[in-house]
């Protein structure tokens, strides 16, 4: 039953479909670092990503469906374990940040609306996964997804930091920390 249910979703993610798209492959972490603006220590989003920060001040929230008000239930306890455990280095980088006269042209309260606009798309993305898969995750073997998301990854952050390599960013779609002058 599970090996069938595989090779249909395999042939749903790799079939050529003349009349039809392709579905989205996506990677949570990678897709969940955009909902931050760039600073230094995370640039996910593109060079445009200011400019389409400032347009999305003007819209307002969209409405959650309730299976997104589910999903957002389900990852609210980890959410909240990882910001307690965030919360001495965020606040740390903010003043940093702040304190080096960096500065930008939205203000932190336009910077958090427009967080929240973005964290709701991602919610309503993860609620139609039958046009958006996960990259590494499939419901009966979690493994690949949480031994390179959390494993790979972190034990990679790691020794770069411990080398005092120069790097760009996580990228959790090849588990690698980009390097600078790196491939």
């Amino acid at each position: 039953e599970k090996e069938e249910e595989m090779i249909d979703l395999l042939e749903r993610d790799y079939k050529k479909k003349s009349n039809s798209e392709m579905i989205n492959v996506y990677w949570f972490y990678n897709e969940f670092f955009k909902v931050i603006p760039n600073f230094w220590l995370l640039t996910y989003n593109d060079s445009s990503d200011s400019d389409r920060r400032s347009k999305a001040l003007l819209q307002d929230l969209p409405g959650l469906s309730n299976r997104a008000i589910l999903i957002a239930l389900m990852y609210a306890p980890a959410a909240i374990i990882s910001l307690i455990l965030l919360l001495p280095v965020l606040v740390l980088m903010y003043v940093a940040h702040y304190g080096s006269g960096g500065s930008t042209d939205l203000s932190d309260g336009e910077h958090l609306w427009i967080m929240m606009v973005k964290l709701n798309m991602f919610l309503n993305r993860l609620t139609n996964l039958d046009e958006n898969i996960e990259g590494d995750f499939w419901m009966y073997d979690p493994l690949p997804f949480l031994a390179k998301n959390h494993i790979q990854v972190a034990s990679r952050l790691l020794a770069t930091i411990r080398t005092g390599v120069e790097w760009k960013k996580i990228d959790f779609a090849i588990g690698k920390v980009v390097e600078v002058g790196g491939d």
